[in-house]
C-alpha cells in the first residue's frame, strides 16, 4: 500500500532546545495517527525529549518522510547514540521512504545503533546522512543494514528499492566504501549515489566502479575530493557506460590526470541526459582540454562544465571556448602546464641531480600509458629505450602494471644505467599478487644499490610489510637519497619500523663514512603505521635532522607515536612542510608539536585536520604560530576545538603575514567566535560543519562506574561487564581528573590494588591500561590507588608480564617490538613505580632481573642491537640518565 496524501508537520529551523521530557510536551502535541511527514531538523533534543517523541511515533505507521538532521547539536555521544537507539526501536518503518540523519554526530556507534532500522526499511528510497563522522566502521555497519534490508525484502517478496544515498564528508576511507559498494551492487535500483570528501582512494573507488555498473538507472554521482586516479577512473569508465540516464558526474579533485580523464571520456561520449560535469582541480593539461572540448560541445543537454584549477595554459583555454557559456570560472588554471610530471612544487629535482659537472639531463619515460607489460617480448620496448639512452638522468615507469619476468628484465637493465638520479615507479603492480611484487622490488633494490639516486617514488604499490623488508637495503645504503615517496603502500606498523631502521641505517653509515645523510622529503602517508611504525621513523628523522619535507597522514597512529614525531621535528629546523592530518595526536601530542616547531622557522604548510586536539592542544598549537612568520597555509579542520581557540588565532593571525591560506571548519567556534576570526583575516575559509556554540568542552562518554565487591574476580568481572567494550578508547578520551574518578572507582573494593590487577592483566589491552595508569601516577587525586595497582602488578607473580614488559620495554631496557617506547615525559613515572615496587623484600626478584640487565654480558649483548644505539651516543638524554639509575640501583639491591 503506498500513502499518497501528505500530512506534514514541520518545525524546521526553529533553534529550539528540548532537554527534557517535558520541554518535548509542544512536540508531542502536532504529532498525531495519520501525519507522513516528520520534520524536526535544526532544532536539538536531548535524551529525555528524543525518548517520548519516539514512544509518540510508535503509534504512527503511517510516516513516510523523517528528517532529522542536525537534531543533535551540542549534545553528548552519551544522549545521541541512545537516542538513535530509541528511534531505531519505536519507530514504524513500514511505509518509511524518506530518512535524513546529516549533521549529527553519529561516529561508528550512532551507524551501528541505526542499523536495524535500515534492515526493516523496505520500502525507503533515500537516505541522506551526509557529514555525520560515521568512519569506516560506521560504512561497514551501514552497509550491512542495507544488504540486510535487501536480503529482508527478497525473502518477502517486496523488492527493495532504494534510489538515493547520500554520505559525504564521513571518513569512510576504501574500509567504508567496499562494504557499502557490495551493497549496492545488490540493490541495482540506485539514481543517486553521494560519496565525497571520504578519502577513499582508487582501491574504493573500483568497488563502487563495479557497483555502478550494476546501476543502470544511475543519473547522479559525486566523488569528489576522493583520490580516484588512473585506476579508479578507468573503472568508472566502464561502469558508466551501462549507466546511460546519466545526468550530473562531479570529480573534483580526484587526481584524474589525464590518464585518468582519457579513461572517462568514451564513457561521457554521447550521453544524452549529462547536464553537469565537475573536473575541477584534476592536474589536466593543454592536451587533454582539447579532448574534453571535442567530447563535450555535442552534448545536447550539457549546461555546466567546470574545469577550473587544471594545467591547461593559454591554449588550453582557448580549445574550451567552444563550450561557451557553459564553460565556468576557470581563474585558477596554471599557466605552464604542458608537462605532467610527479615532482612537488618546492622540490628542485634537477636542481638535486645535478652534480658539479654541468650536463643535459635525459629521461625515459612510459608516463600513464596503461601498459600491461607481463612478458620479456612486452618488455622490449622499455629496455630497448635503456639501451638507446643508458645517459639518462629520469626513469618514470608510472602508471603501468608490470610481472615479475617483466620487473627483472627492468632491473637487468638499471644496473647498466650509472647516471640515473630520478626514478618513479609508482602504480606499478596494478592486480599483481604478492609473489609477483615483492621478487620485483628485491630485484629493484638490489640493481639500485650501486646508483646515486636523489629520487625514489614507490608510492601506491602494494609494498605490505614484505615489500619494506624487499626495498629496506637500498634505503639503508643509498645515502644520496633527497626524496623518498612511499604514500599509500599499506606498509603497517611493522614495514613503518623496517623503513625506520633502514633510515637509521643510511644516517649511521653516512656518520661512519664521514658523508652525511641528508634526507630532504619525506612522504609516506595513508598506510596503517600506528605508533610502531611512526615511532621507528620518527627515531631515524630526528638523527637526519635535514628535512624539508614531511607528510604521514591517515596512519593509524596515536599520542604516543605523535609524541615521538613531535621530538624529531625540533631537530629539522629545514621544515617547510608537515602534513600528519588524520591521526589522533591529541592534546598531548600537540603540545610537543608546539613546542618543537617554534625551532622550525622556516615552516610554510602545516596541515593537522581532525587529529583530535581539541581547546587545550588547538591553543598550543596557536601560541606556536607567531614564530611561524613563513607560514603559508594552516590547517586545524575537525579537532573539537572551542571558540576559545578561535579568538585565541584571531589574536595572532595579523602577525603572520605569509599566511595565505587558514581552514578551520568543523570545529566548535560558534558565531560570535567566528565573526572574530574572519574579521581578522580574509583568508580563512568557510565554516559550513562548525558545530555552533563551543564554549564549553564535554566528554564524548559518560560511563557508568563498576559496583564494589568484596572478591577480587568478582570485582573485575563487575568492572569489566559495567565499562563496556570501548572502555580504554573512551578512558583514553577523557581529561586526566576524570580519569582519576575512574580509577579511584575501579580500586575502591576491599582488595583494590590486586582487584585492578586482575583486571589490567585480564583485559585485551592491558598495555594501554597500564599506560593510563602510568599516567595518573603524578595526579594527586589518583596517585595513591593508581601507584598502588601498579606496584602490585609488578610485583604479581600471576599477572606480571604486562605490567613488567611494558614498564621495562618502554625504559628501552629490554627489547619488545610490540610495545613502543616511553616518551620522555613519562620515563620519571615509570622509574617512581620501579622503585616503588622494589622497595621491599617483594621486589627482590624484579631487582634479581634489573641486576642481570646491568651486568657486563648483557650490555655487551644488548650493545649489538641498534634499537640501543642511544644509549651509546648520546650519554646525556634523560632517557639515558634513568637507564643508568635503574640499573646502578638494581645492581646495588641484587
Amino acid at each position: 500500500q503506498v500513502l499518497s496524501t501528505v500530512m506534514a508537520v514541520s518545525i524546521r529551523n526553529k533553534q529550539l532546545k528540548f532537554d527534557t521530557a517535558e520541554s518535548a510536551a509542544t512536540v508531542l502535541e502536532l504529532i498525531h495517527p495519520g501525519i507522513t511527514k516528520l520534520d524536526l531538523g535544526g532544532n536539538t533534543f536531548g535524551l529525555a525529549a528524543c525518548e517520548q517523541v519516539a514512544k509518540a511515533l510508535s503509534a504512527v505507521p503511517t510516516l513516510r518522510e523523517l528528517l532529522f538532521d542536525d537534531m543533535f547539536t551540542a549534545r553528548k555521544e552519551s544522549e545521541i547514540h541512545p537516542a538513535l537507539k530509541l528511534f531505531a526501536s519505536y519507530i514504524p518503518v513500514q511505509h518509511l521512504v524518506y530518512l535524513d540523519l546529516s549533521d549529527n554526530a553519529l561516529n561508528h556507534h550512532g551507524a551501528d545503533n541505526i542499523k536495524p532500522l535500515l534492515a526493516k526499511a523496505l520500502n525507503l528510497e533515500t537516505l541522506k546522512l551526509n557529514n555525520t563522522g560515521v568512519s569506516y566502521t560506521g560504512g561497514q555497519f551501514i552497509g550491512e543494514g542495507l544488504l540486510e534490508a535487501y536480503n529482508n525484502g527478497r525473502n518477502s517478496g517486496r523488492p527493495y528499492q532504494l534510489k538515493h544515498f547520500i554520505l559525504g564528508r564521513s571518513r569512510l576511507h576504501n574500509e567504508g566504501i567496499i562494504p557499502l559498494s557490495a551493497a549496492f551492487k545488490k540493490i541495482g535500483t540506485l539514481e543517486e549515489i553521494r560519496v565525497f570528501y571520504n578519502a577513499i582512494t582508487s582501491a574504493g573507488i573500483v568497488a563502487l566502479a563495479h557497483a555502478v555498473q550494476r546501476n543502470p538507472n544511475l543519473r547522479i554521482l559525486d566523488i569528489s575530493d576522493n583520490a580516484a586516479k588512473r585506476q579508479g577512473a578507468a573503472a568508472l569508465g566502464i561502469a558508466l557506460a551501462h549507466c546511460p540516464r546519466l545526468e550530473v558526474l562531479l570529480m573534483e579533485s580526484c587526481h584524474l590526470r589525464d590518464a585518468g580523464m582519457q579513461a572517462l571520456l568514451p564513457a561521457l561520449a554521447g550521453k544524452a541526459h549529462l547536464r553537469e560535469v565537475d573536473f575541477n582541480y584534476n592536474e589536466l593539461t593543454p592536451d587533454m582540454a582539447r579532448k574534453l572540448a571535442t567530447t563535450l560541445k555535442v552534448l545536447p543537454a550539457l549546461a555546466a562544465v567546470r574545469l577550473n584549477g587544471n594545467e591547461f595554459g593559454e591554449s588550453g583555454l582557448e580549445a574550451l571556448g567552444v563550450l561557451g557559456d557553459k564553460l565556468g570560472s576557470t581563474s585558477d588554471n596554471e599557466e605552464s602546464g604542458e608537462d605532467q610530471d610527479d615532482v612537488i612544487e618546492d622540490e628542485p629535482v634537477h636542481e638535486e641531480v645535478s652534480d658539479s659537472e654541468e650536463r643535459v639531463e635525459k629521461e625515459i619515460s612510459f608516463r600513464d600509458k596503461q601498459l600491461q607489460v607481463d612478458t620479456v617480448t612486452d618488455v622490449q620496448p622499455i629496455i630497448e629505450a635503456f639501451a638507446a639512452s643508458r645517459d639518462a638522468s629520469t626513469l618514470d615507469l608510472g602508471g603501468n602494471t608490470f610481472s615479475l619476468p617483466a620487473c627483472e628484465a627492468i632491473a637487468a637493465g638499471l644496473s647498466k644505467m650509472t647516471a640515473l638520479r630520478v626514478l618513479k615507479f609508482d602504480d606499478m603492480f596494478t592486480r599483481r599478487k604478492n609473489p609477483e611484487i615483492h621478487p620485483s622490488l628485491r630485484a629493484f633494490s638490489t640493481a639500485l644499490m650501486p646508483q646515486h639516486l636523489v629520487y625514489l617514488d614507490l608510492s601506491d604499490n602494494a609494498l605490505n610489510p614484505t615489500g619494506a623488508e624487499a626495498i629496506a637495503p637500498l634505503i639503508s645504503t643509498c645515502l644520496s637519497i633527497k626524496t623518498l615517496r612511499l604514500n599509500n603502500t599499506g606498509v603497517g606498523p611493522t614495514g613503518g619500523v623496517t623503513i625506520g631502521k633502514a633510515l637509521f641505517a643510511a644516517y649511521t653509515k653516512g656518520v661512519a663514512e664521514s658523508r652525511p645523510y641528508e634526507l630532504h622529503h619525506f612522504v609516506l602517508g595513508r598506510s596503517r603505521l600506528e605508533d610502531p611504525g611512526i615511532t621507528a621513523i620518527a627515531r631515524a628523522l630526528q638523527r637526519i635532522g635535514t628535512l624539508v619535507e614531511i607528510r604521514v597522514n591517515n596512519n593509524g597512529f596515536h599520542e604516543e607515536g605523535a609524541i615521538a614525531l613531535g621530538e624529531a621535528l625540533a631537530s629539522n629546523p629545514r621544515l617547510e612542510i608537515l602534513e600528519v592530518s588524520d591521526n589522533v595526536v591529541r592534546p598531548s601530542g600537540a603540545a610537543v608539536f608546539a613546542r618543537s616547531l617554534k625551532a622550525c622557522p622556516a615552516l610554510k604548510l602545516l596541515s593537522m585536520q581532525d587529529c583530535r586536539i581539541r581547546t587545550a592542544g588547538g591553543k598550543q598549537i596557536v601560541a606556536a604560530l607567531p614564530a611561524l612568520t613563513k607560514l603559508g597555509a594552516l590547517d586545524l579542520c575537525y579537532n573539537e576545538m572551542t571558540s576559545e581557540v578561535a579568538r585565541a588565532l584571531a589574536r595572532v593571525l595579523p602577525s603572520l603575514p605569509a599566511l595565505t591560506e587558514v581552514r578551520v571548519n568543523g570545529n566548535e567556534f560558534g558565531e560570535a567566535a567566528i565573526e572574530e576570526l574572519t574579521s581578522a583575516s580574509s583568508n580563512v575559509g568557510t565554516f559550513s560543519d562548525d558545530e555552533g556554540s563551543g564554549d564549553e568542552q564535554h566528554d564524548e562518554v559518560s560511563l557508568p562506574a563498576p559496583a564494589p565487591t568484596a572478591g577480587a574476580g568478582a570485582a573485575a568481572a563487575a568492572a569489566e561487564a559495567s565499562l563496556v567494550d570501548g572502555l580504554v578508547s573512551a578512558i583514553e578520551r577523557m581529561p586526566i581528573t576524570d580519569r582519576a574518578d575512574i580509577v579511584t572507582k575501579i580500586t575502591a573494593s576491599h582488595n583494590k590494588e590486586h582487584t585492578a590487577v586482575e583486571l589490567l592483566a585480564e583485559v585485551d589491552n592491558g598495555v594501554e591500561w597500564v599506560n593510563i595508569f602510568l599516567e595518573l601516577v603524578q595526579e594527586p587525586a589518583a596517585a595513591p590507588s593508581a601507584l598502588a595497582v601498579l606496584v602490585a602488578g609488578v610485583q604479581s607473580e600471576s599477572h606480571v608480564a604486562p605490567f613488567v614488559s611494558t614498564l621495562l620495554a618502554r625504559l628501552q631496557l629490554i627489547k619488545n617490538e610490540t610495545v613502543a617506547h616511553l616518551p620522555l615525559p613519562l620515563l620519571t613515572r615509570a622509574w617512581t613505580v620501579l622503585s616503588s615496587a622494589t622497595a621491599d623484600a617483594r621486589g627482590a626478584a624484579l631487582w634479581r632481573s634489573l641486576s642481570k640487565l646491568g651486568s657486563d654480558a648483557s650490555i655487551a649483548q644488548r650493545g649489538q642491537h641498534e634499537f640501543l644505539a642511544p644509549y651509546t651516543t648520546a650519554s646525556n638524554t634523560e632517557l639515558n640518565a634513568t637507564r643508568r639509575i635503574v640499573v646502578a640501583a638494581a645492581s646495588k639491591h641484587a
